[in-house]
């Protein structure tokens, strides 16, 4: 260490030192504020790793504020140092974040936000019932937050009050070689204690800040806004949030001291959250009961003879993965603390001689069973869209916002042929038509843009044969979503739509043409009986243009006293209804028609098609009425009555406007 920085020798104590641990007075106890002035990578991490496993030996929860190392970095060394940085992370005892999650604002140093990652951080590990909180932070983020040394020795200072009234250790790391030597001397006088290489000492030239506040000049920006108040003994710990209202919480308590687990288990339960708790001192006999009984906790000792408490893990384990387990121990070795860990326990807990911590270790239950709770049902419900997802006909992909293929569910080898993981890490446009790439990139573009809203598209995608299949796709923008991180994308096989729709098309061409190129008049109506479209023949029968016509219904040309429901009754018969009727034009022409109706040719559209039969049904009329005075004229009984017979038959029946009729009398 630089000898500028004036360390007192007799206040020396070494990492190592288990009495340093353990003393609520000592160096490293919580409340302490720490400065790391660290030469080289390798001895900042080397530090920090001892660091942090004695906060795990200690039943701390440890946080990491990483800057100059990347959060990969830091796992790296605290795995190398024996830490099971996983099963730690599992556990809610260690988080790994960066300088710009905790604090920086686009790179900029925010007050607010490092006093509410401060509050935010301590509350958590007060109620889930940890015995303080330990952070380790990387302070090379000042070099580039535009933090001035005025205001960054202001703002250590003015934590010092915070730290000293709560259960907080900081441990803050300035790189010698980073920050200028002024600024290292400067920061170093506003922390109360200094780590140099493996000892922490008394700073002989701490100052304590001002107490009219002058530690807070300057710093408007790097002072957080308001001092924790200190707390007292008697001062209630944050309840952890309590499991469902109406559930049940049963802790199986196992200690081999009788005495020590019935005081502990009265103690548990005294609190509201805790329904249940039973007893047992025989670790083994305590297996058994998971057999028998439904829990939700156990709380172990550690040292049992017979059978330890990591022993009694193993055996739970077995049959209950993920059931809360929570380890108690009066020693406070961190090979303990980290083999636990390890081990897979979801925490830890040190005995002490006062009731008032079981307070603590009962939130820490309630808080692990409903922890424990909200994980299973989260479990259950992935399992429930996975599941939905590997059985869904559609393929169901996750891409990345460059469009690479993260996620295919199995129908993607069902409809593309391809096994999904071949596609994984493909650009989903290398696989689609070249003449549909740019239209299909056109429209799903608004996914990347931010909106939630669905979009769709459809294209062809190429199958594993080479033949390319029509989809249909619709996306949604999830990448906000921490549980996603992606774009969904529901895709499913249209080719047979696809070729309905061409056959469709194809029938509607064909109905058409016939429509329009037919001899018969033919008209579509709707339910009302107005006419919806009309083809040419109908035009000309009704003596109308067609836009005239569309104008018009067919009881709007029936003649006055004639029947002028017939055409709304033939649209609401079961089946084709045919007819001759009488019908009168624009121009007033009577036409008589011969009519066959289609209800519903399409749901509410039905067609008639029209014949105009009136220069028939006039030749049949006239066909009759010669008929009738053929019969006439053989009944007559005078030469009187037959020249009438002749005369009315050539004027009314034939329409001879001149008729002669010339009478012999000459027999052959």
């Amino acid at each position: 260490m630089s000898g500028d920085l004036s360390l007192d020798p007799d206040t020396t104590r070494s990492w190592g030192d288990r009495e340093w641990l353990d003393t609520t007075t000592g160096y490293g106890a919580s409340n302490d504020h720490l400065a790391l002035l660290y030469a080289d990578r390798a001895e900042q991490l080397t530090t920090v790793a001892a660091y942090v496993r004695r906060g795990m030996a200690r039943d701390e929860r440890c946080l990491y504020v990483a800057d100059d190392n990347s959060t990969r970095a830091v796992r790296t060394a605290l795995e190398e140092s024996g830490v099971d940085v996983e099963a730690a992370l599992d556990a809610g005892a260690l988080s790994i974040v960066t300088a710009e999650e905790a604090w920086l604002d686009a790179g900029s140093f925010s007050r607010s936000a490092a006093a509410e990652f401060w509050d935010d951080a301590l509350d958590r590990a007060q109620q889930e019932g940890f015995d303080g909180l330990r952070v380790a932070k990387e302070m090379t983020w000042a070099l580039d937050a535009g933090v001035g040394l005025d205001s960054l020795v202001s703002y250590e200072h003015a934590l010092n009050p915070q730290y000293a009234g709560a259960d907080y250790t900081v441990l803050c790391q300035y790189s010698r070689d980073r920050f200028p030597s002024e600024t290292v001397e400067a920061v170093a006088s506003a922390h109360p204690l200094l780590v140099d290489g493996a000892t922490v000492r008394h700073n002989a030239r701490y100052q304590p800040a001002e107490p009219d506040g002058a530690a807070d000049a300057g710093c408007e920006d790097a002072a957080p806004e308001q001092p924790r108040e200190a707390a007292t003994p008697d001062a209630p710990t944050p309840s952890a949030a309590p499991p469902p209202v109406g559930s049940t919480v049963r802790v199986l308590l196992v200690d081999d001291d009788p005495d020590y687990a019935d005081m502990v288990g009265e103690c548990l339960r005294s609190n509201d959250d805790i329904d249940e708790v039973v007893t047992e001192t025989d670790p083994r006999r305590a297996a058994r009961r998971l057999e028998d009984g439904s829990f939700d906790c156990v709380v172990s000792d550690y040292e049992m003879p017979g059978l330890d408490g990591l022993e009694l893990l193993d055996l739970v384990r077995e049959d209950h993965p993920d059931l809360p387990f929570l380890m108690l121990t009066a020693r406070g070795d961190e090979e303990v603390a980290v083999d636990a860990i390890s081990a897979g326990i979801t925490g830890y807990f040190r005995k002490r001689g006062s009731t008032g911590q079981y307070a603590k270790l009962a939130h820490r239950i309630s808080s692990v069973v409903s922890r424990h709770r909200a994980e299973r049902k989260a479990a259950a419900t992935r399992r429930q869209y996975t599941r939905l997802a590997e059985e869904s006909t559609d393929v169901i992909a996750v891409l990345d916002e460059h469009w690479r293929i993260e996620y295919l569910s199995p129908a993607a080898e069902r409809q593309f042929g391809h096994p999904p993981e071949t596609l994984v890490g493909d650009v989903v446009f290398d696989h689609l038509h070249p003449a549909d790439r740019n239209a299909a990139r056109d429209r799903l573009a608004a996914l990347t843009h931010g909106s939630r809203e669905s979009v769709a598209a459809e294209f062809r995608f190429r199958q594993r044969d080479g033949s390319w299949l029509w989809v249909e796709a619709r996306g949604r923008n999830l990448l906000d979503d921490p549980d996603v991180r992606g774009l969904i994308v529901h895709v499913r096989d249209i080719s047979e739509q696809k070729e309905r729709r061409r056959d469709l098309r194809e029938s509607e061409r064909r109905f058409r043409s016939l429509f329009e190129d037919a001899f018969d008049a033919m008209v579509i109506t709707d339910d009302e009986g107005g006419c919806v479209d009309a083809n040419p023949a109908a035009c000309e029968l009704f003596e109308l243009s067609c836009k005239q016509l569309l104008d018009r219904s067919l009881a709007g040309f029936v003649p006055d006293g004639h029947d002028a429901e017939w055409p709304r009754r033939a649209s609401r018969a079961p089946d084709q209804a045919r007819g001759t009727v009488p019908l009168r034009t624009a121009t007033g022409t009577r036409r008589v028609v011969e009519f066959a109706a289609t209800p519903d040719v399409v749901p509410g559209r039905h067609l008639f098609v029209l014949r105009d039969v009136t220069d028939r049904e006039q030749y049949e009329q006239m066909l009759t009425a010669l008929h009738d005075s053929s019969r006439e004229f053989l009944a007559a009984e005078s030469r009187t009555d037959v020249t009438e017979t002749v005369v009315d038959t050539a004027t009314e029946v034939l329409s001879m406007p001149v008729v002669a009729v010339y009478l012999s009398t000459t027999r052959r």
